[in-house]
């Protein structure tokens, strides 16, 4: 056989196989859940612009950081700060760090794709005020991260949120929007109506590489409920009193095996399957005549 044809032939099956691993996921994903295998977890995943309202650079009350959230020391004196957050519906039960301002004024973001963020400078969950709690959005290699499929909630789905004085605190969902990652963001992050809110917040869309992030937030908005049942306590509505300089965290090193949990609802649409048939046919074809020959 003649080198170059054989040389020809490697080349052209590497350049397929390559072309169909890159894009397997925009292959076989719906379109409105399409992610990228493996973004950076620096991503600044919520990276939302806080309120000017809330972030005034230059006075020294917020506490910046550069890098990520932190765990807060579990061996510290109980104040009624969230240590978890559970969204049965869609099989969530995660460990809750603080996350603190980027030094461009963004909200930071967990350190890892399995815990979530809450923001440490606005009110606690439970405390009158919207409560921001953010996670990770996208597939780390081939795992959903924690929020990937906070798409499913609906209104009227419940979370909890258990403090570190073994409260648990009810939340019912009351409406879910859709945002641009430059859209204001005081919506989010502020309200007036006297009620105790958790806003969750993720990423949506397609990774866009030149950004470094998704292009929409998707942010479900809850309120605090009384729900009777074991274990569960309303959430006490306290004025929330924010603190003059932040307090700063002992950072103990996280846990970042993902679960196990299995991607589902993947649908195939004949465009997809045609697109893959004719990759497959042509790898068959250059096999065939590399045998021939």
């Amino acid at each position: 056989m003649n080198p170059i044809n054989y040389l020809k032939s490697i080349l052209a099956v590497a350049v397929l196989a390559g072309a169909a691993l890159m894009f397997r996921d925009q292959l076989f994903l719906p379109a409105s859940r399409r992610t990228t295998v493996n973004p950076t977890l620096s991503d600044s995943s919520f990276g939302w612009k806080l309120p000017l309202a809330i972030y005034q650079p230059g006075v020294g009350q917020v506490r910046e950081s550069s890098a990520y959230s932190e765990i807060r020391d579990p061996g510290g004196i109980p104040r009624g700060l969230p240590v978890r957050l559970k969204i049965p519906i869609i099989g969530v039960d995660t460990a809750v760090e603080d996350a603190y301002i980027t030094p461009d004024g963004r909200m930071d973001v967990p350190a890892g794709s399995v815990n979530v963020a809450w923001y440490a400078l606005g009110p606690r969950p439970g405390q009158i005020g919207s409560a921001v709690i953010g996670g990770h959005y996208g597939i780390d290699n081939g795992i959903p991260r924690v929020f990937y499929n906070l798409d499913k909630i609906k209104v009227g789905d419940k979370a909890y949120v258990l403090d570190d004085n073994g409260n648990t605190l009810a939340f019912q969902v009351t409406s879910i929007r859709l945002f641009g990652r430059n859209d204001d963001s005081t919506p989010v992050f502020i309200s007036t109506d006297g009620k105790a809110r958790l806003n969750i917040i993720t990423c949506e869309g397609i990774w866009n590489r030149i950004d470094d992030s998704y292009p929409e937030r998707r942010v479900v908005f809850a309120e605090a409920i009384t729900e009777t049942q074991a274990g569960v306590t309303p959430a006490p509505l306290i004025t929330p009193k924010l603190p003059a300089t932040a307090e700063t965290p002992t950072i103990t090193t996280l846990a970042t095996t993902p679960s196990s949990e299995e991607v589902t609802g993947i649908t195939i649409t004949p465009l997809q399957m045609i697109i893959s048939s004719i990759i497959i046919v042509t790898l068959l074809f250059i096999t065939a005549k590399f045998i021939k020959q």
